[in-house]
């Protein structure tokens, strides 16, 4: 096959729309091509992977992975790997062998899009049967909004329309697991007292997204919680548990404050997430746009200020990292799990969190990183398929996820 063919066939392979001749063809140029040809292929297909907007690939249902097909890949790419002087860290193998075959397979986009995978010419609009001892990926959210009053909301059962008035503000139910709070004519008195609301967002469940009475955005992480007033008084103060993103809406005369563990962050206008879990070890502050502040509540630490692309990670003090990667840290938003030379401990406890499961280690944490970036719409054995071309073994039992030795 010629280059241009072998890019033809990837691209109608990733569609599902191919002949068996050509399927042939494509197997037999990848089993005795010359390692610069492969090499070549490969890289070319990236290059689509990479250009292929979401919307074209929104169509696909996922698929079991051809193994003969993944078997071919993975020999090529053995042969690729072990030419005198070339190492993984190559410019094609930088994301790790498993990736790039479910890439090849799959039509993975390198931009950070979806992972679907496709067998043959089967007919995409047929579901995907889930195992018994599956996990699925979390449909809906489960999270709960306690009132001002005392009064709990469970969203997932909930319609849309006002939930509520409070303050002079009302809470709106809109979209799929979003509320909304709305400044309506009717003010509160001065010396009302200030209304707390809670959303809490719980293991195994989708992302949840909240407008507060300012017109901040914020985004709610699977084990995460929000306490935030009703209406904002002289000063914007919420405090977080777990994981959130937020949007501030810019106001000059009141700083917006969020405080979590110890740790506070005050901004006035900005996007940033922060990231809590006390099973990390530390709190990460991660920004985005504009300029936030982060402080430690004992005042025994120097204040720091953070640029877009940069990190705080707070622990015993404040440790500031530049050049972040903010799109792999904050694609748990977009519904994506990406992976930058992640440790296997940080994926399997992202893992534990959006699935809902135990975590179990047979033999302690195997060492070593992984790279690569896979949808957080797949189900549990799905992912773990993925894991396994990193050579990382996984199985799931009574609700746990068992990471073998």
């Amino acid at each position: 096959m010629l280059r241009e063919e072998v890019i033809a066939f990837l691209k109608r392979y990733a569609a599902g729309e191919y002949g068996e001749e050509e399927h042939v063809l494509f197997l037999n140029w990848l089993n005795t091509a010359p390692l610069h040809e492969i090499e070549e292929g490969i890289e070319a297909y990236r290059e689509i992977a990479e250009n292929t907007s979401p919307g074209e690939k929104s169509h696909a249902r996922r698929r079991s992975v051809d193994a003969d097909l993944v078997a071919q890949i993975e020999a090529a790419l053995n042969r690729v790997d072990s030419r005198p002087g070339r190492q993984s860290g190559g410019s094609f193998i930088k994301f790790g062998r498993w990736f790039m075959a479910a890439a090849l397979v799959g039509g993975l986009s390198m931009a950070g899009y979806r992972l679907f995978f496709h067998q043959g010419r089967t007919d995409v609009s047929a579901p995907v049967p889930i195992a018994l001892s599956d996990v699925p990926a979390p449909q809906h959210t489960k999270a709960t909004l306690t009132l001002g009053d005392g009064r709990v909301v469970e969203l997932q059962d909930s319609e849309e329309g006002m939930l509520g008035r409070q303050d002079g503000v009302e809470i709106i139910r809109k979209g799929k697991g979003g509320i909304v709070y709305k400044k309506v004519a009717v003010q509160p008195r001065a010396d009302a007292p200030v209304s707390y609301n809670v959303l809490h967002n719980p293991k195994g469940s989708g992302v949840v997204a909240l407008t507060l009475s300012d017109g901040t955005r914020a985004w709610l992480n699977a084990e995460s919680s929000l306490r935030y007033p009703v209406e904002f008084g002289k000063e914007r103060n919420v405090e977080i548990t777990g994981e959130a993103y937020f949007e501030v809406a810019k106001d000059p005369q009141r700083k917006f404050m969020v405080s979590a563990d110890g740790v506070t962050t005050e901004v006035l206008g900005t996007h940033f997430n922060m990231n809590t879990y006390k099973d990390e070890g530390e709190t990460t502050v991660t920004l985005l746009e504009g300029s936030v502040v982060v402080r430690m509540d004992d005042g025994g630490v120097v204040p720091a200020r953070l640029q877009p692309r940069q990190q705080a990670r707070v622990t015993t003090g404040i440790t500031v990292i530049k050049d972040v990667d903010t799109k792999s840290v904050v694609a748990w938003k977009d519904g994506m799990f990406m992976m930058r030379q992640t440790d296997i401990g940080t994926i399997m406890r992202q893992i534990g969190r959006w699935y809902n499961v135990e975590v179990k280690y047979e033999a302690g944490i195997p060492k070593g990183t992984i790279s690569g970036e896979v949808s957080r719409e797949l189900n549990l054995s799905e992912i773990l398929k993925v894991l396994e071309y990193s050579g990382v073994q996984v199985k799931i039992e009574n609700g746990k996820a068992i990471v073998m030795p």
